[in-house]
């Protein structure tokens, strides 16, 4: 009854089903249902337009918080790797890519997630609020228009990014 549309990126094509496996390294770590009860997902990988990780959340039990999967295994997600966004009292709502970033909204907040990389630090991502007076809770309204993402909040018709 609750699931998350994988991307077309990651579609393998017409009639057949796709297995997204959570692994944990120990029985008290065991807590598939966390990625499973995620009700949004993306691909994205920073600077490249493939993707090159599934990025999960909205899972109510977690608010804020989204769940990243193995570089270049998209389907496999350890335990340890998440982050959250905005004020990690609400769900995160929807996605959108824009040029390399990607565009994280909660109920009240739009927040924006930048790939990072440093020869000393390595690569990491980065999550600033770049709106914490309105957010999207019209998950299905989010889309790009003309290179801008575009969204509907009850209050608003219209927002543009």
């Amino acid at each position: 009854e609750d699931a998350f549309v994988l991307p077309g990126e990651l579609y393998p094509g017409e009639n057949k089903l796709v297995s997204v496996h959570y692994f944990a390294t120990g029985k008290d770590f065991d807590k598939c249902g966390i990625i499973t009860d995620c009700k949004a997902a993306v691909v994205y990988g920073g600077n490249t337009s493939d993707g090159t990780m599934v990025i999960a959340a909205g899972n109510p039990d977690y608010p804020g918080r989204y769940f990243i999967s193995e570089l270049a295994d998209p389907l496999s997600f350890k335990e340890d790797s998440y982050g959250v966004a905005g004020n990690g009292n609400e769900d995160i709502t929807a996605f959108s890519k824009q040029h390399s970033e990607l565009i994280i909204f909660t109920e009240n907040t739009v927040n924006r997630m930048k790939y990072n990389y440093s020869s000393e630090t390595g690569g990491y991502f980065s999550v600033h609020t770049i709106n914490s007076d309105i957010g999207c809770d019209v998950s299905k309204s989010v889309a790009v228009v003309d290179n801008r993402t575009v969204f509907a909040n009850n209050f608003l018709i219209y927002c543009s990014i």
